[in-house]
């Protein structure tokens, strides 16, 4: 699925209902990056994140329009957030799921991202956090892949950067 993120900063663009709902609610800072995500020509999501936590990049909110979810939007956002936090310099993704719109239940939100190597933080309770490097098989870091096997078996991701 290709998708196009144009940032957003103080003065936005018209957003489409929801979305603008959205970004009212989620006020810019110079701290907050802001993304208007469009497949095609149509408006399809929101994401939004907090910069400068030595934790990771703060996924503040990931947010699909009602018409468009249940289509891989969710987790396209997710593989362009991880390109954002690699080019920022952050080894990982950290949010705090919280239902926006009562399409998912907590339960199921938090499932979304399990199913997408997110782990539950062993430091901050209702932190999900995903590590964005690994070590190959000859201990080198590699960068922006999923977990890889190799003649060792399962290289497990690097708890912290």
């Amino acid at each position: 699925m290709t998708l196009r993120m144009e940032e957003i900063c103080e003065v936005r663009p018209p957003l489409s209902g929801e979305l603008q709902s959205r970004a009212d609610r989620t006020p810019w800072t110079e701290k907050r990056r802001q993304f208007i995500v469009y497949r095609g020509d149509d408006q399809v999501g929101f994401l939004s994140f907090d910069l400068g936590f030595e934790e990771g990049l703060v996924i503040y909110e990931l947010f699909v329009g009602e018409r468009h979810g249940r289509q891989g939007i969710g987790t396209a956002m997710l593989l362009e957030a991880e390109k954002i936090a690699l080019s920022l310099g952050y080894a990982q993704l950290v949010l705090r799921p919280e239902v926006l719109n009562g399409r998912l239940s907590g339960e199921e939100l938090t499932c979304f991202y399990l199913k997408r190597e997110f782990r539950r933080s062993a430091t901050y309770e209702g932190l999900l956090e995903k590590s964005l490097i690994d070590l190959d098989c000859s201990g080198e870091i590699r960068y922006g892949q999923s977990r890889r096997f190799c003649s060792h078996g399962l290289i497990e991701r690097m708890e912290r950067a």
